[in-house]
């Protein structure tokens, strides 16, 4: 029965400190160097080449065609994204880009999911790539 004090004395200890974890909510913290977020997209830099879409490992990318300006964009579905960012790798016009908005949380799978509305879809302007494309 010597190591009671022992015993009782770490647990006083323990419940005096302060606590490791932080009141998230409440105190918000900044994402880590090299942390991969929410991608963001510029719907007047995309060129509609579909690219982002077939190299998407989970499909969460789906192009879509909009009637009023003739030109596809992406729709995306963080629900389905692994936040791998190889759309951003593809995308040769710099259209998708990365951040680190991780706040993803919500009830309504439907704000899970992004679209430009057909109101703001710009039309399309014919340009150069800002990366060059390697094929093979």
């Amino acid at each position: 029965m010597s190591f009671m004090p022992k015993i009782i004395g770490g647990v006083i200890k323990q419940v005096l400190r302060r606590p490791v974890t932080r009141k998230y909510p409440l105190e918000k913290s900044e994402p880590s160097e090299g942390f991969r977020g929410r991608m963001e997209f510029y719907p007047e830099l995309c060129m509609g080449c579909g690219l982002c879409e077939r190299d998407c490992p989970t499909g969460a990318i789906k192009m879509e065609f909009y009637p009023n300006v003739k030109r596809r964009m992406p729709k995306f579905y963080y629900g389905l994204c692994i936040f791998c960012y190889q759309c951003i790798d593809s995308c040769a016009w710099n259209a998708i880009k990365p951040t680190t908005r991780f706040e993803l949380s919500t009830y309504n799978k439907e704000e899970l999911r992004e679209r430009v509305p057909d109101e703001e879809a710009p039309p399309l302007k014919p340009r150069k790539p800002e990366k060059r494309l390697y094929f093979r």
